[in-house]
């Protein structure tokens, strides 16, 4: 339905995914997240495989004729193949957001359901490399132009505070080691929208041991 809707305008995806929106799909997380106290390795796997597989699949996703017409009528400077590629390329690029704001909040809602033992090991370490490769990889030019990539960004930390609550030391010593982490002695502007990141997942970490 996102990827239906008119490509001259970016959709606020919270309008459509965020929780409370959807009462249906809020109880089918709630009931995957009851699912994964039992089989937390499968469902987190199934997860990021989904997440995978919808990228890879974004290459081949057909465009529909109307929306791609609907564009170009209004960019009429550029030539049709270009128009036809930019459509497309705006298509790939809402449907990769969506997925990964599905992502998120499907994982918090499965992670907010665990405890400490079901996040031993390689599938702890594999989510906590996910979210903090996030933070430390944010591009801020990018969160400064779609709001969307901003609540991305902040259902990001708030899996942080998730994984926090069962793997607190690990989780805490990352982003403790990233705020301290300047080789060089300068921030640059990626550098300093990551520490701001990292500082704000910090905060939520603390919360957790209070």
């Amino acid at each position: 339905m996102i990827v239906e809707l008119r490509l001259d305008n970016d959709p606020d995806l919270a309008r459509y995914l965020d929780k409370g929106v959807d009462p249906v799909f809020d109880r089918t997380l709630q009931k995957l997240g009851m699912l994964a106290r039992r089989r937390a390795r499968v469902i987190i796997e199934l997860l990021l495989v989904w997440r995978k597989a919808t990228i890879d699949s974004t290459d081949e996703f057909p465009l529909d004729g109307s929306l791609a017409s609907a564009y170009s009528a209004g960019k009429q400077a550029m030539s049709m193949p270009s128009l036809t590629s930019r459509a497309h390329s705006i298509a790939r690029d809402r449907r990769s957001l969506a997925s990964v704001y599905i992502l998120c909040r499907a994982l918090v809602a499965v992670v907010g359901q665990l405890e400490s033992t079901h996040l031993e090991g390689d599938l702890g370490d594999r989510l906590e490399e996910l979210v903090f490769r996030q933070v430390r990889e944010v591009n801020p030019a990018n969160l400064r132009r779609s709001q969307n990539r901003r609540d991305i960004q902040d259902l990001y930390v708030e899996l942080i505070g998730k994984i926090s609550e069962v793997r607190f030391a690990s989780m805490s010593d990352r982003f403790i080691a990233e705020l301290e982490r300047d080789p060089d002695g300068q921030r640059g502007e990626r550098r300093a929208d990551c520490h701001s990141a990292a500082e704000h997942a910090v905060i939520e970490i603390a919360g957790v041991s209070d």
